[in-house]
């Protein structure tokens, strides 16, 4: 399956070469946009919040995903075109209240994690312990 998928990209980034678009800075923004708002809060509620659930995570990565593809999709419709931050193409967000989509993908994921966790069952408490907790007999170093 890796090979199939390598081969694929590659053969996606080739076929893109043919015909480049004009402001690739654009995409590449899109992106690293699209892609932090999708996982970055995700990963750091998992890594940090004990109460975290597999739903919430996923609202979390659907939401903050979500929101950026839609501002992205309200920008190329020709909503907020007197905006002139980056470059100025077809292929531009929109910039609710002139802030950025990442900003506001980041604050809805979290909203979206934090919410849907609280309204899912938590997770098995053994499991959070194995993840959080030091093991029974483990030594812990103390200063002094």
């Amino acid at each position: 399956m890796s090979y199939f998928s390598m081969i694929a990209v590659g053969l996606i980034a080739v076929l893109a070469n043919i015909n480049p678009v004009d402001y690739l800075q654009v995409i590449v923004v899109f992106s690293g946009t699209g892609a932090a708002a999708t996982f970055c809060v995700a990963a750091l509620m998992l890594a940090f919040w004990r109460r975290a659930t597999v739903a919430g995570m996923l609202a979390a990565m659907i939401s903050g995903g979500g929101t950026v593809i839609s501002m992205y999709l309200l920008g190329i419709q020709g909503y907020g075109a007197e905006t002139l931050i980056g470059p100025v193409s077809k292929f531009r967000p929109y910039f609710l209240l002139g802030l950025d989509p990442l900003l506001w993908g980041l604050a809805v994921s979290l909203v979206a994690g934090i919410i849907v966790s609280l309204f899912t069952a938590p997770p098995d408490a053994d499991l959070v312990s194995k993840m959080f907790d030091a093991e029974p007999g483990e030594s812990r170093r103390t200063s002094g």
